[in-house]
């Protein structure tokens, strides 16, 4: 980011954060617009494709999400 500060020279790094971050915020939104219309055409599939995915994760750490944990309690804290 510095580099492109100096390369122009009226260009302040002000305006440079602006820019990267409107950058960054429209390719979030717009990504979460195209996985939102998928996720509403095609619910079966993306189900299956999550718990495809929670399950490659169980085979490679050996943990389950989902069994229940249980917490401590303070016993004052009850």
């Amino acid at each position: 980011m510095i580099q492109i500060v100096n390369l122009g020279p009226g260009f302040s790094q002000f305006w440079l954060n602006v820019l990267i971050t409107a950058l960054i915020a429209s390719i979030i939104v717009s990504t979460k617009a195209i996985g939102k219309k998928i996720a509403l055409s095609h619910p079966d599939d993306v189900i299956f494709v999550a718990g495809k995915l929670l399950a490659g994760i169980e085979d490679i750490t050996g943990r389950s999400s989902m069994q229940k944990r249980r917490v401590p309690r303070n016993k004052k804290g009850g």
